[in-house]
């Protein structure tokens, strides 16, 4: 089983779901300063694309992009996080010529 975005919507993965040391699920304050230190540290970054709905034209899954200063939604799935953006927030892609 795979997370599959729908439209034009790309997946990358960010890491691990956010945890204490002992494991235990962050609480709801910790989880908004987490989101929002993950949108600032995304801009500018380049990511592996994992996943890309069915309506993305340029992207394709393990293209290597970069976002610009997009609104990333967490999306947690099977203990992994990841971060979902529409297609127009990708402002570069790795290209092999």
């Amino acid at each position: 089983m795979h997370y599959k975005p729908t439209r034009d919507y790309i997946v990358f993965l960010l890491g691990e779901k956010p945890t204490t040391a002992n494991t235990i699920q962050l609480p709801d304050a910790a989880k908004k300063k987490y989101e929002k230190e993950l949108q600032e540290s995304i801009s500018g970054k380049f990511v592996e694309i994992v996943a890309v709905g069915d309506s993305c034209k340029e992207i394709k899954e393990g293209d290597r992009v970069m976002l610009g200063n997009a609104i990333v939604i967490p999306v947690e799935f099977n203990g992994y996080m990841y971060g979902t953006v529409p297609e127009f927030s990708v402002i570069g892609k790795i290209v092999n010529e």
